[in-house]
């Protein structure tokens, strides 16, 4: 039998990324006591690593500040950078006793390069971004304009991603369609279509927990929120242009304008480069534990992603039995090969095609039959996106390398 080390140098936990994807996966592991399948991190592990991360995050604090009093250097950057990427340092020999090792971000990837050095095993990378990593790392890490950051270091961080993606012996994604931010760029496409063509791509779709979460008719209206004969919008995330909460706000603006019986509530971090609309049928919850219920108690969920991988706040929607309202980009597409859904599907950017499905879904509604439409979401979610169904497949997985 084959032996796997899972690398993650983090710690896991119910969040988003590769923490909570490889947290569902280790739960899995754990409670059908597979012993193949080892973690890299332990309890030790994670207090240092717990103790560097902050160290770390305050680094980016104090680098953040810098940039806001316009004495943000280059050198100060690359400093960060090679902190960052430092390659890993230390005995690591007992990488030799597995078969396998799967990197679930580049960066780690990259930092064990001298590592893979003399591993005679197989090497695995996925990459949970919903844009190519050095993206996320300029723009979501970093805070800065992708195209403006210093070319000779923006440089560096796209080529440290290729190098990843054409180093690795296999990619592993959740389905192709989760590809498409990559290919963007033509230096990633170009690799990623030689990869296909021989067959060094392997694809397995995630999976999450199940929310046990009650409808509750009095939760908006115990906050204040006047939902009595409204069709309740949602939507949960960032507030940024990626995850689409620009879109939404131009299709809030329309909705808002021809129905008055129709309420949006919206969760995740209020930021000040997207600012909500001023109305009273726009209701900002802010950061909040709360979004399941959120989602439970809405009518149909809104999810107008400009890019994705493979949004798990889809396959927490999924499973809250909720009508989806959803852009075809990214992994969102890979849904559309279900022929009994309650997703309807929009062209990214295309608003006249977004109010068109809204008003179908909003019909629905009013005839009392757009639950049954997420009726169907919890069947596709209960037959191919439990945790059960991902670790039995992830396990699989391991089967298919020559």
């Amino acid at each position: 039998m084959k032996r796997i080390l899972i690398w993650n140098d983090y710690p896991l936990g119910p969040v988003g990324g590769p923490s909570g994807y490889l947290y569902n996966l280790k739960s899995y592991i754990q409670e059908n006591n597979i012993k193949n399948i080892d973690f890299l991190n332990n309890e030790e592990f994670i207090k240092k690593i717990e103790v560097k991360k902050e160290k770390s995050f305050e680094a980016i604090r104090k680098i953040i500040r810098e940039f806001k009093k316009q004495l943000f250097k280059t050198k100060k950057l690359e400093k960060r950078i090679n902190k960052f990427y430092k390659l890993y340092e230390g005995d690591y020999s007992f990488v030799n006793n597995y078969d396998i090792i799967h990197f679930h971000d580049v960066r780690s990837f990259y930092r064990a390069k001298n590592i893979l050095k003399d591993f005679k095993g197989i090497t695995l990378l996925s990459s949970h971004c919903p844009k190519t990593p050095a993206q996320e790392e300029i723009e979501d890490n970093i805070k800065m304009d992708y195209k403006t950051f210093p070319k000779k270091l923006r440089e560096r961080l796209e080529k440290i991603d290729q190098d990843s993606f054409r180093s690795a012996d296999y990619l592993v994604f959740p389905c192709k369609e989760a590809q498409e931010p990559y290919e963007e760029d033509s230096n990633l496409k170009e690799i990623l279509e030689k990869k296909y063509r021989n067959n060094k791509i392997l694809y397995v779709p995630t999976g999450i927990p199940i929310k046990h979460i009650e409808k509750d008719k009095e939760f908006f209206s115990n906050k204040g929120i006047d939902v009595k004969d409204k069709f309740i919008v949602s939507y949960i995330g960032r507030h940024n242009k990626v995850k689409g909460y620009d879109f939404l706000k131009e299709l809030g603006i329309k909705v808002l304008e021809k129905y008055n019986d129709v309420v949006f509530v919206i969760g995740g971090e209020i930021s000040g480069e997207i600012l909500p609309i001023e109305d009273k049928n726009w209701v900002e919850f802010g950061w909040t534990k709360e979004g399941y219920n959120i989602i439970k108690n809405s009518d149909i969920f809104v999810l107008p992603n400009e890019k994705t991988y493979f949004d798990l706040i889809l396959l927490e929607v999924l499973s809250m039995g909720t009508p989806v309202l959803l852009s075809e980009t990214g992994g969102n597409k890979y849904f559309k090969k279900y022929d009994e859904s309650g997703l309807f599907y929009f062209e990214k950017y295309n608003l006249n095609q977004a109010l068109e499905k809204f008003d179908m879904a909003y019909k629905l509604w009013k005839n009392k039959k757009l639950s049954l439409e997420g009726e169907k979401n919890y069947k596709i979610f209960e037959k191919d996106f439990t945790v059960n169904t991902f670790g039995e497949n992830y396990a699989k997985l391991y089967d298919k390398i020559k």
